[in-house]
């Protein structure tokens, strides 16, 4: 059992991906599938399932926080993918995401709601997977914090979607340690090898709150997180615009730090959301 086990975890390996800028646009119909608005407590969802979904009794869910659905769905498109996906494109700011999902136990409405639209009657989500870009970590930090929908994660993507405040601003600037901790839960079943976790970061240091690189230079300290040498040769890191900087990795966890300190840059990260999601399957 144990080198069954070994055996996977050796298996596993998720490449750092190439930030490449992109352009998208304009905003195209949305073709290759049902779609489906969902509203639980004044908060509406899409509800996307591909044409290629097969009905099956257990499900896996894939949720994603922040950005038109029309562009997250294209992007899901890019990968193979097969799955029921839900879309939550709420506003702007990271208290919009993560309002609706203050209480524990809300999360468990939409899956309930997701199933019951479902072809073939499915009982229940066996795995569930969230994404996330920029104000999105809202929904998913209040998320992991209950319990019965976090032991049916599976995968956790946050492309430069990993905010928090600060502590202290001057001299040194440092993470307010609640904001740090209370990704633990998550951070540990990645680092014991349960769930995926993959975080990309930029460069961007807002100047009232920490940047992405910063809380997850936070999370790395705090839990030994290695670093792993870079290949200097790779396409990542010799990306002209925005390459990868530094990696850590332990378990399943998978940090990312690449350079760019601009709204492009920023965006770039929601745009290589189907590269990150590929990997999340290596």
């Amino acid at each position: 059992m144990f080198t069954a086990l070994l055996v996977a975890a050796l298996a596993f390996d998720p490449q750092p991906i190439v930030m490449a800028e992109r352009s998208i646009g304009p905003a195209t119909p949305i073709t290759g599938g049902k779609v489906h608005s969902i509203t639980i407590d004044g908060s509406t969802a899409t509800l996307f399932i591909p044409h290629s979904f097969k009905p099956a009794k257990s499900i896996d869910l894939w949720t994603h926080f922040h950005s038109a659905d029309w562009y997250v769905i294209s992007e899901y498109q890019r990968t193979e993918f097969h799955d029921p996906l839900l879309v939550f494109n709420l506003g702007q700011g990271s208290t919009v995401y993560g309002k609706p999902f203050t209480e524990k136990g809300v999360f468990a409405k939409w899956i309930a709601e997701t199933l019951k639209l479902v072809p073939g009657s499915p009982t229940e989500v066996k795995g569930l997977h969230l994404t996330s870009f920029s104000a999105g970590f809202g929904a998913v930090r209040n998320i992991i914090q209950d319990e019965p929908i976090c032991k049916l994660l599976k995968t956790v993507i946050l492309g430069d979607s990993f905010y928090g405040s600060l502590e202290t601003i001057e001299p040194e600037r440092k993470v307010l340690p609640a904001h740090v901790d209370i990704w633990q839960p998550l951070i540990d079943q990645a680092l014991s090898g349960k769930i995926t976790v993959i975080i990309t970061t930029s460069q961007i240091t807002p100047e009232t709150y920490a940047g992405t690189w910063e809380v997850s230079k936070a999370i790395v300290e705090k839990n030994g997180v290695p670093a792993i040498n870079l290949d200097t040769t790779s396409k990542a890191a010799n990306d002209p615009t925005q390459p990868l900087l530094r990696r850590y990795e332990k378990g399943r966890l998978f940090i990312w730090n690449y350079a760019g300190e601009t709204p492009m840059a920023h965006m770039t990260h929601a745009r290589r959301l189907a590269e990150c999601i590929e990997q999340s399957r290596k």
